[in-house]
């Protein structure tokens, strides 16, 4: 995908995003409890209480590098995010969720920051462009927008800080990812191979849930979290809009909704957990190397094959026999003389010679087949062969058998797949660089958290 659709798509959707991140809590339990007696929310260190002042008489809540994040900033957002949610606006409820708004703010500054470095402007067009969704999000006119907010006791400046600080890291990710952004044909032919690979086995539609860990001392406050999010949404909060609040992945924005996916896509741990979970289930957190995980099962099914139409393949079989019942030194020799088919024929008539010339029984031509139709096993040892490619030898109760793909027919892949294929490595080529830029921000950063 180039780079300039994925930003254009990217800035026209980033406004769902906006709306519930700056909600925090919003519309779950985690929003009833947050003003009752819900464990209170992982805290930023020296959280300001009775902040200091900066030379100007504002007191101050953090110092990001050289910039100044003001106890009134901190308090505009507040505000903000009590008039985007359900959150009864009581001095209990904001003080349990002041660490979270001050740990947005803080990465907010650092992404202005980087944006600065990097020269990136944000244009009148892209902040009307976002207002625009952010407003079909709330169901009024982007007009309106101010209003909506001043009811609910808010100020249109914060929504506005938030907005431009965001489109500008998105344009800055993609500055710095620009000369790795492209998406080869020889990856998208590598997943399509695999997704083939695996047709006939389990699929899984399964939305997560991913909360970053940078360094040890995140560690607790991210598992507290996930622990959280796993115990409401067990009771029945919406996962998808959990998901929106709080993942830090590029699925966010759809709910965490990952689609249908196979064996190997996610990871060795989430596969484990992924390939034992029931229909509807909720995973526990899960710690991998770049943070936590929480998985939700939707459905499993059988996975489908990926070409347009059944597949056909022509195969031809050549069969080594064994003697009943065979020693292993006559297993060997046969395993042998197939292996060495592999270098000495390149099509399916050199490769029936060559199956007379050494008196193997049972080999020719075996026709048309559907690939999808053959057992899963088989079907896995066919679908990686390109046409004149002999396959590795198979010990079965006749001999050792290997065969030989002859054609294939109906295997050309729609543009919709391989774009959708295409598509989703390079969301997640983004999303990996804009998660290591933005641990690279925060361990080099220099903060300073006002008491």
């Amino acid at each position: 995908m180039p780079f300039s659709k994925w930003l254009v798509m990217t800035l026209k959707s980033y406004a769902t995003v906006l709306f519930t991140l700056i909600a925090l809590f919003a519309f779950s339990p985690l929003a009833r409890a947050a003003d009752a007696t819900a464990p209170s929310a992982p805290s930023v260190p020296n959280t300001p209480s009775t902040p200091s002042t900066a030379g100007g008489g504002q007191a101050i809540a953090a110092i990001v590098n050289d910039d100044v994040i003001s106890v009134r900033d901190l308090q505009n957002r507040l505000d903000l995010v009590m008039a985007t949610s359900n959150i009864g606006n009581t001095p209990e409820a904001r003080q349990k969720i002041t660490p979270e708004v001050l740990r947005m703010l803080i990465d907010e500054r650092l992404k202005r920051q980087e944006a600065t470095r990097l020269n990136i402007t944000v244009t009148p067009q892209d902040m009307e462009q976002g207002l625009s969704d952010i407003g079909q999000q709330l169901n009024i006119p982007a007009g309106k927008i101010p209003e909506y907010l001043q009811a609910r006791g808010a100020a249109m400046p914060a929504l506005l800080s938030q907005l431009e600080s965001e489109i500008a890291w998105i344009k800055a990710i993609g500055k710095l990812a620009s000369d790795r952004s492209s998406i080869s044909e020889e990856e998208v032919a590598e997943e399509i191979k695999r997704l083939e690979l695996t047709a006939g086995g389990n699929e899984y539609h399964m939305a997560e849930i991913f909360l970053p860990i940078e360094d040890d001392a995140g560690e607790a406050q991210a598992m507290d979290l996930a622990n959280r999010i796993v115990n409401e949404s067990r009771s029945g909060a919406s996962f998808a809009q959990l998901a929106r609040s709080f993942s830090q992945s590029s699925s966010a924005e759809e709910g965490g909704d990952l689609g249908w996916v196979r064996q190997g896509q996610l990871g060795p741990r989430l596969d484990a957990v992924m390939q034992n979970m029931r229909n509807g289930e909720i995973s526990p957190p899960i710690r991998t190397e770049t943070g936590v995980y929480i998985l939700q099962l939707t459905e499993r099914r059988t996975a489908p094959g990926i070409g347009l139409g059944p597949t056909a393949v022509r195969l031809s079989q050549m069969t080594l026999p064994l003697a009943v019942p065979a020693t292993q030194a006559q297993v060997d020799e046969q395993l042998l003389k197939a292996r060495d088919l592999r270098g000495t024929v390149s099509d399916c008539a050199a490769f029936s010679a060559r199956g007379k010339e050494i008196g193997a029984s049972m080999s020719g031509d075996l026709g048309r087949i559907d690939l999808d139709k053959l057992p899963p096993q088989i079907r896995q040892i066919i679908a990686p062969l390109s046409v004149g490619q002999v396959s590795e030898p198979t010990r079965t109760a006749d001999g050792v058998v290997v065969l030989m793909l002859c054609e294939r027919e109906n295997m050309q892949v729609s543009q919709e797949l391989r774009a959708s294929v295409q598509r989703r490595l390079f969301e997640q080529r983004m999303s990996a660089i804009s998660r290591q830029t933005m641990r690279d921000l925060r361990r080099t950063a220099l903060l300073d958290i006002r008491s």
